[in-house]
């Protein structure tokens, strides 16, 4: 009587055993890491977000209302959190503080290669559920994301440029809310 396994059945036995694991790492992984309203606490029942003035000396005149419909939008959309006038659990307020263009990408014959538009905005959090969580920080759009062909002029491609940038510093004030990163 042979007391062992065949090398085929134990090569089976192994594989299923696997794949048992990764998916159990697969399903318990899921539910840990979110960005859409994970790591929001449950006692965090709204918001309040108020206008972002453009303080920058430049910009497009919709500046401030494109940018903080766009964080008012990306919340409701994104969380289980009801936007509320004032007086929010959470509560987000700031102003827009640079609205810039400068040239890099310098080519040998020292003309610009590359123009970048830099967008800066200044936002104050406030949770009044755990003020340890509250912070005043300012968010620069992503270095290369204002980046455009120094042959075209700034009108020809900023309602392209100011919507990408705008939408990854929603983005980014999202996820520092969410996570406190």
């Amino acid at each position: 009587m042979n007391k062992f396994i065949p090398v085929t059945n134990l090569f089976r036995l192994s594989m299923h055993a696997l794949m048992l694991v990764l998916i159990l790492a697969f399903l318990t992984g899921c539910g840990v890491y979110s960005f859409t309203d994970g790591r929001i606490p449950s006692e965090v029942k709204n918001i309040s977000i108020l206008n972002f003035p453009n303080d920058a000396a430049n910009g497009p005149p919709n500046l401030s209302q494109l940018f903080t419909e766009k964080l008012r939008s990306y919340y409701q959309q994104n969380s289980n959190l009801v936007l509320v006038k004032s007086n929010g659990d959470w509560q987000l307020e700031g102003r827009i503080i640079g609205y810039d263009v400068t040239n890099t990408g310098i080519q040998s014959n020292e003309i610009a290669g590359i123009n970048r538009l830099v967008i800066k905005i200044e936002v104050k959090f406030i949770n009044t559920l755990d003020e340890k969580a509250s912070f005043t920080n300012v968010f620069t759009s992503p270095p290369t994301s204002g980046d455009f062909p120094a042959n075209q002029s700034l009108s020809q491609v900023e309602g392209t440029l100011v919507n990408k940038m705008l939408d990854q510093m929603v983005l980014d004030i999202f996820t520092k809310t969410s996570s406190n990163w």
